[in-house]
């Protein structure tokens, strides 16, 4: 495969030097693209072109008779983007390829002519549609929310059923709104009856107070903000009053989950889901976890806000994180469990332990 972004009318000139072979050379390209493609010797070659914007090939000199077939697929960004994944779908259907030989991105500028030479097979497991590949987890359990009830799941899948479909949880306390207008104001509703609770005035207004979580310990709902500085507030839902306001050191988090194994809070990071912080009841930041880049996540799941999301569930000795896609079942869409990760408590480290059969066709 070979794929560039570029601008309008950008040209690549491809060489296939693959004496003997049967070559499948797929082309991909953002904008209208000139692909020029001359085959040295190849016993057989088709080209698949696609791309977002009518691309078109040409062939070299008058021995290079090929197949030209037009793919069902956009402009693939790399080998570890979630664009490599739909590709490889819409290839599998058509060709029933499963494993590319090489993968090359271009710049495709205007103005310029972009070589590539294709003559050898590179050693790659990411060139693999099903790639990545999960590895064993623990002996563990959590539960799901689905539309069915609740359903038992191992870091490995799920546990005595086939049902995949997910719902989006709601964490304890989450349910509780603390946005106004003003972003001063707290807002909970219980019994059919709403009641504001203004903040203190020493205390700092909410910024983005999108996450929120409920110490059922000690039934004392906690808030966190984001944007600028943020601040985790916790308010006493026995009293019906605020305790306290502290910084979170300009840490986003994007989901407050309560840990009753470990009595403490565990905030997700909001933009690329790359730490975990952990939160003791008073609200003091202890540690975090630092996830780097969770292992296969930009091939398994769309990026934030086209339909995907992750969601941390505690466990006794790991921490599981859940993606959920969004897929048209019937007329209808539907959460489907896409992967697991699972997060060692003690060291902090990740691992892909489950993808669901259904990503791999």
């Amino acid at each position: 495969m070979v794929s560039g972004y570029g601008s309008n009318r950008g040209q690549g000139e491809i060489t296939v030097d693959r004496p003997g072979k049967d070559v499948v050379l797929i082309l991909s390209s953002y904008d209208k693209t000139l692909w020029t493609v001359s085959n040295n010797a190849a016993n057989s070659l088709t080209v698949i072109v696609s791309g977002y914007d009518e691309p078109s090939v040409e062939a070299v000199g008058t021995m290079n008779a090929y197949k030209v077939k037009p793919g069902q697929f956009g402009y693939v960004q790399s080998i570890t983007d979630s664009s490599f994944s739909q590709a490889m779908g819409a290839i599998n259907k058509q060709i029933n390829i499963r494993k590319l030989s090489s993968f090359t991105h271009v710049p495709l500028g205007q103005g310029t002519i972009d070589k590539v030479v294709i003559d050898k097979v590179y050693d790659d497991e990411r060139l693999d549609m099903d790639w990545p590949y999960p590895e064993p987890g623990p002996d563990a359990t959590f539960v799901l929310d689905t539309p069915n009830g609740p359903r038992k799941w191992t870091p490995q899948g799920p546990k005595g059923h086939k049902d995949l479909a997910a719902s989006f949880p709601v964490y304890p306390g989450s349910e509780l709104e603390a946005v106004a207008a003003d972003g001063t104001t707290l807002t909970i509703k219980e019994n059919g009856t709403t009641t504001s609770y203004p903040l203190p005035n020493n205390f700092p207004s909410f910024s983005w107070a999108k996450a929120s979580g409920l110490n059922t310990d000690d039934d004392i709902l906690c808030i966190a903000s984001f944007g600028g500085e943020g601040f985790f507030y916790r308010f006493d839902l026995k009293s019906k009053t605020w305790l306290d306001a502290k910084s979170m050191n300009n840490e986003d988090v994007g989901q407050l989950i309560y840990d009753k194994w470990d009595k403490v809070f565990y905030g997700l990071g909001e933009m690329q889901h790359d730490f975990i912080l952990v939160i003791d009841k008073a609200g003091n930041i202890n540690n975090k976890i630092a996830l780097n880049e969770l292992f296969g996540a930009s091939r398994l799941a769309p990026k934030i806000g086209s339909g995907a999301s992750t969601y941390l569930i505690p466990g006794k000795n790991h921490l599981f994180l859940v993606n959920i896609n969004m897929v048209l079942v019937g007329h209808s869409l539907q959460g489907m469990v896409g992967a697991v990760w699972t997060v060692d408590k003690k060291t902090g480290k990740a691992r892909l332990t489950y993808r669901a059969q259904v990503d791999r066709q």
